[in-house]
């Protein structure tokens, strides 16, 4: 719900600002208007050939990240302890044998990729490889589009005279995508028993043989299984599959800025281009212009009141309205010092609360404030 929040409040601000920029510079003289506009498409042009150094640069840091953790993975699954308590199997931990054979292999196979899973998890849970490799990545994707954007915030607002519509919150906000904490488990496809192991227990399909020693079978089983699992090119889909949400923002980022690149050449175009009247142009946008600011206004309190609570729970949040909370104050709102209950603990939190009751006009200030803060 917040995505889409968001995507129709940047879809407003872009109506806004092309509509501002269109009023403010039909007053302008042509020529010099014209000549500006060259000189921003110019330096557009050279953000846009510097994008394929960016794209191949957020490429190469996803694959570093891959890579390191295809590797720690692997030589962790290859350590002795882990090998050794692998293998090792009680009566209990054993499947039962059944009817047909096919049926048994079944279950052990299912066995086997369970424990394959729980080390894994176990893994995670103690190293949290997958998720520092995901919050790095965001963080990285996100520092990167940021630079870019705000390249393009300054060209913008040179396109307006007074400056740019105030530049709400964009849809791409890395850090709301859904960083998945822990493993997936049951994504093990890539390790799921190699045609050369299944050949081997081929070779040892029989009932019997497994009903004489189940500890010893499995034990045999396991590692083989053990052994080609860790293999690094038998990893690197799993790990892929871990990182699969960082993938995806990567190939937001690298269709995104190219679109953002060329809707700001094609309003310059345009600009240089536009042979209406002042007067035609002003009615045209003018009554468009305030009816996107206006929509923004009820959109941002629509978000807060409406979408905004469902970030967290009220009752989560400790406060008090005393001076032993107060961390400043102005003229708009004051500051108090807080805690917010997360599943796995509390954390320190700043609370704003603004003086005068919220409605159209100051929820998109607020929102532009606390964007500014992210």
């Amino acid at each position: 719900m917040l995505f889409y929040v968001r995507w129709l409040d940047y879809l407003l601000f872009r109506m806004a600002y092309q509509t501002k920029a269109f009023l403010l510079n039909c007053s302008k003289d042509r020529q010099n208007v014209i000549d500006r506009m060259m000189l921003i498409s110019e330096r557009l042009s050279k953000i846009e050939k510097q994008q394929s150094s960016v794209s191949q640069e957020l490429q190469e840091y996803l694959d570093n990240k891959t890579d390191y953790a295809v590797s720690a993975l692997s030589k962790y699954l290859k350590s002795s302890d882990v090998v050794q308590n692998f293998i090792s199997w009680t009566l209990d931990d054993v499947p039962k044998t059944e009817e047909r054979w096919e049926v048994t292999k079944n279950f052990i196979q299912k066995a086997i990729m369970k424990r394959l899973q729980d080390v894994i998890a176990t893994w995670e849970e103690e190293n949290h490889v997958f998720s520092n490799a995901r919050t790095s990545l965001f963080q990285y994707f996100q520092d990167r589009f940021n630079f870019v954007d705000g390249q393009l915030r300054i060209l913008e607002s040179s396109v307006v005279a007074e400056g740019a519509a105030s530049h709400s919150s964009d849809p791409l906000v890395l850090g709301n995508l859904d960083v998945v904490e822990g493993i997936r488990t049951g994504v093990l496809s890539s390790i799921l028993f190699p045609m050369a192991v299944k050949k081997k227990y081929e070779d040892w399909a029989k009932t019997r043989e497994y009903e004489k020693d189940k500890r010893g079978f499995m034990a045999k089983a396991s590692e083989i299984y053990l052994t080609k699992a860790s293999e690094e090119q038998n990893l690197q889909s799993h790990v892929v599959e871990q990182l699969k949400e960082c993938q995806v923002c990567l190939k937001q980022i690298v269709s995104r800025i190219p679109e953002l690149i060329e809707a700001d050449k094609m309003l310059c175009q345009q600009l240089r281009e536009e042979y209406r009247s002042q007067e035609e142009i002003e009615d045209d946008y003018r009554p468009l212009y305030q009816r996107c600011l206006q929509l923004r206004d009820h959109l941002a309190l629509f978000g807060i009141k409406e979408v905004g609570k469902m970030d967290f729970d009220c009752n989560d949040l400790e406060w008090k309205d005393d001076g032993s909370s107060l961390l400043g104050t102005g003229a708009f709102a004051s500051v108090y010092r807080g805690k917010l209950k997360l599943h796995d603990g509390e954390t320190p939190v700043a609370l704003k609360v603004w003086k005068e009751q919220l409605n159209d006009s100051n929820a998109s200030a607020f929102l532009a404030e606390t964007d500014a803060l992210r």
